[in-house]
């Protein structure tokens, strides 16, 4: 059987594992910072910031945009992983669930509907399995009605939107590194 998910870590991957575990600086130090700042240019933003996973990420991007009380609506897929909908509960908002369409990816039809409808102050649009969502259609929607896009690109690195990579089109984003 061939596994769905089995990383690949060579000899250059275990020097600099071991490299890490003896400076003493697992989750800070110069390789996060390098990190950081490669993952970065590699989507092409002008702020990057690490955290431990990617619920982490999304808790913490809802947090920044002030996300906080009941009253704070979250539109999100319902299709996703759970982090999504879990980090808009953990940060104290309401997710409302849309459909997604034959790409798998939040159906923005539907969007604009609820968006009508309950009047959210963020949007969370998942790429999904490589798929961006139609982000046009969602800038759209959310510029003309004043809410923010906190993009899902935990399952799309490296996947492009009319030449821009997931992760850098809405106003700001989330991303896992899990073997996921």
């Amino acid at each position: 059987m061939i596994p769905i998910i089995k990383p690949f870590f060579g000899k250059e991957e275990e020097e600099t594992v071991l490299e890490i575990i003896r400076s003493g600086q697992i989750t800070r130090g110069k390789w996060t910072l390098k990190f950081r700042e490669s993952f970065k240019e590699y989507i092409s933003v002008a702020f990057c910031h690490t955290v431990c996973s990617g619920t982490a990420a999304l808790y913490v991007a809802l947090k920044a945009i002030g996300i906080g009380k009941k009253e704070d609506i979250v539109i999100v897929p319902s299709l996703s992983f759970m982090a999504t909908i879990d980090a808009v509960i953990m940060a104290g908002g309401t997710p409302v669930v849309v459909d997604v369409d034959e790409s798998y990816t939040i159906n923005v039809n539907q969007l604009e509907e609820a968006v009508e409808k309950y009047k959210p102050k963020a949007v969370i649009p998942v790429h999904l399995f490589g798929q961006t969502a139609d982000m046009d259609k969602i800038k759209e929607i959310c510029k003309e009605n004043n809410v923010i896009i906190l993009e899902d690109a935990a399952q799309a690195h490296g996947a492009e939107y009319k030449g821009k990579k997931a992760g850098s089109i809405g106003d700001l984003s989330a991303f896992s590194f899990y073997a996921s």
